[in-house]
């Protein structure tokens, strides 16, 4: 038996646009543990645990307090990885409990299971194909109380749905030995993923705020369910290099949405409006010692030029995060490890293609700015 027990803080600012600045806590923990089993039929890596944390916003306007809102869940989850020879199965399945935000779903609690199922085989010995089916579920979450609606009042829908769905994805994996050096590696991936999305919520400007539907003299904004469900298509192509105290990796992807309906995307446009852009990564990590890691995370994601339906396209401009990490394991207390990172270290200001984007900015939903994460785990 092995038991891991983690601890974790996030943090997170958003930019400072149009004098609106907020600020969102995460805190949590996990209990997990891991058992192998031997059987006649294989070996099995049973991994049980439960999980909880709370999300925690905080919204300033031009230095006035706007209002602050939280969320809460509660998972506990069962996993098996059985290896048969050549062949994995991995059956999973988690229950959720969920307190979503007051200001977006009047705090409604859901309580949802899901399952997933993955396989892979070692079609050569040193290469896999693998597939995996997942059900999907997000609650109403705290992104959708801290929308830029430049002091718009709220209306909360009374029978706001979580967000439901799938993901299935097939896949080939790699890995070369003794390239360069008796203990490096070079591992190579592909895969192709299809996400088909129920329920989707969407933030709106301009409701009635009383009956909530749109208006030309309406003053609320609020969260709704989509009216139809959205697929997701997309690849990610990866390579990752690594040798005694260093590793660096480089991946692709590019995904498009498409609602079943009507063709719009999930970003409510038409055309090539349903692109989320190359999205380019450099990873980079160094060992000094053997009890420090370091890493960098660069992500390059380029512009595209929807057209919006209308006379004139708005590009989406391309944009670059950057991340930097650490990891620390104590000689002194074993199985103790300690997280520590900053993601978007430079703070930048950026909208992803996928979400609700406006040329003048009245209406874009800027992703959260410089984000710290926090995290001690201990395994015993």
């Amino acid at each position: 038996l092995c038991f891991r027990l983690a601890i974790y803080l996030w943090f997170c600012v958003s930019p400072n646009n149009k004098g609106i600045e907020v600020d969102l806590i995460t805190k949590g923990g996990k209990i997990e543990n891991t058992s192998l089993i031997d059987s006649q039929l294989g070996s099995h890596k049973l991994i049980t645990g439960v999980e909880y944390y709370t999300k925690e916003s905080e919204v300033t306007r031009l230095g006035v307090l706007g209002g602050n809102d939280e969320a809460k869940n509660t998972s506990v989850y069962l996993e098996d990885q059985w290896q048969m020879g050549k062949l994995t199965l991995t059956p999973g399945v988690r229950y959720d409990h969920y307190e979503a935000p007051q200001d977006v779903a009047n705090g409604e609690t859901y309580d949802n299971v899901v399952g997933a199922f993955a396989a892979s085989y070692q079609v050569l010995p040193s290469t896999n194909i693998f597939a995996s089916y997942t059900q999907l579920f997000n609650g109403p979450d705290l992104q959708e109380a801290i929308r830029n609606t430049d002091g718009e009042d709220k209306y909360i829908s009374s029978d706001l749905e979580p967000e439901t769905g799938s993901n299935a994805e097939v896949g080939v994996s790699t890995i070369f030995r003794g390239l360069t050096t008796e203990d490096d590696s070079l591992q190579l991936s592909g895969k192709y993923f299809v996400t088909d999305l129920e329920n989707w919520i969407t933030y709106e400007s301009g409701i009635d705020c009383t009956t909530g539907l749109a208006s030309d003299t309406g003053t609320c904004a609020g969260s709704f369910n989509a009216d139809e469900d959205y697929e997701v298509k997309g690849v990610e192509l990866s390579a990752d290099y690594r040798t005694s105290n260093f590793n660096m990796g480089l991946s692709y992807a590019r995904a498009r949405s498409e609602g079943k309906e009507t063709g719009y995307s999930l970003s409510q446009g038409t055309g090539d409006e349903n692109d989320s852009g190359d999205k380019y990564m450099v990873n980079l990590g160094y060992a000094p010692t053997d009890t420090l890691d370091l890493g960098w995370r660069s992500t390059y994601v380029t512009s595209i030029n929807p057209n919006t339906g209308d006379d004139t396209d708005q590009e989406k401009e391309g944009y670059d995060v950057h991340d930097i990490f650490m990891t620390y394991k104590p000689q002194q207390l074993a199985g103790v490890k300690a997280t520590l990172g900053v993601y978007n270290m430079f703070d930048e200001t950026y909208a992803n293609h996928s979400s609700r984007y406006s040329a003048d900015s009245d209406y874009t939903d800027y992703a959260m700015g410089r984000n710290v994460k926090a995290s001690l785990t201990y395994q015993f």
